[in-house]
């Protein structure tokens, strides 16, 4: 699930996912779609650190048109009562590369898109981008979702 990064000139040894780790998120999302749809009994709802979690394990993995440039929040608005909701990410694309992602919604980013968790789990599942609410351009955030779908739902690994 990691595995060594090449050296660092310091010395210390670094790690980082395999794409099978990354990959992993998508049995993962759908165990999730189903118990958010057919709940078996007392069922924890979704966390902010899964949220975050599973964007910065996936964006790094896709593969963008060299045109896309800019930064983008995506945010997951979770159940009530659920600490840090809205969560999400911010992400900053440079010529189709994921520059970072960041673990908080910067309020200054150029685009933005906001789904409840059992949205973002359908649009990411089923490529169905409707049903995001989208600001700015809505070419990045479509972008990124639509992608999110093909790099975990039908990869190329």
């Amino acid at each position: 699930l990691l595995e060594a990064s090449p050296s660092r000139a310091d010395g210390e040894e670094r790690f980082v996912a395999t794409d099978w780790l990354r990959l992993a998120i998508a049995p993962l999302a759908t165990a999730a779609r189903m118990e958010l749809r057919y709940p078996p009994g007392d069922t924890a709802p979704i966390a902010a650190l899964d949220v975050q979690a599973a964007f910065q394990l996936t964006l790094p993995m896709l593969e963008l048109p060299p045109d896309l440039v800019g930064s983008c929040s995506l945010a997951v608005e979770l159940d009530e009562g659920v600490l840090h909701s809205p969560a999400g990410v911010t992400v900053r694309v440079d010529r189709g590369r994921v520059l970072s992602c960041e673990t908080r919604l910067d309020e200054d980013a150029e685009f933005w898109a906001s789904a409840t968790a059992p949205e973002w789990l359908e649009m990411v599942i089923e490529a169905d981008l409707r049903l995001a609410r989208a600001g700015g351009d809505e070419t990045l955030p479509t972008k990124l979702i639509g992608e999110l779908h093909k790099a975990l739902f039908r990869p190329s690994v």
